[in-house]
């Protein structure tokens, strides 16, 4: 039996988060949910959250998603992260992919799309 993979889920839309959180969950993942781009980075600050997937919204109060990665990035860390956005122009898309984005999903999108994207980003 697989072990279970864990996701930092960050969003600042409280039904969008429930929505997406229920999703991966009734998927088998096991969620840590935020309402800030803030709370995540403080949790996966050393000690860190050990998670095996950072899914997050761009837009959020406290720290953007793209300052989240950012910042995962300069500490080498590997855990793949996979960013939403509504507001997902080209250059956008392009920040997201400079900073070492796995991933970069406009809204509003399947949810299927999402769960697809964890399994594969997931299941090295």
């Amino acid at each position: 039996m697989e072990p279970t993979k864990y996701v930092a889920l960050a969003e600042d839309d409280d039904a969008l988060r429930l929505l997406l959180a229920t999703t991966l969950r009734r998927a088998g993942y096991r969620v840590r949910e935020f309402s800030s781009g803030s709370q995540l980075l403080r949790t996966l600050a050393p000690p860190a959250l050990c998670v095996d997937l950072v899914i997050s919204d761009i837009r959020m109060p406290g720290a953007s998603g793209l300052e989240v990665l950012a910042k995962l990035h300069r500490e080498d860390k590997t855990v793949p992260v996979v960013l939403m956005t509504a507001f997902g122009d080209h250059s956008t898309h392009e920040r997201a992919l400079e900073l070492g984005a796995a991933a970069l999903i406009d809204k509003p999108f399947e949810l299927d799309e999402l769960l697809s994207l964890a399994d594969r980003l997931t299941h090295h």
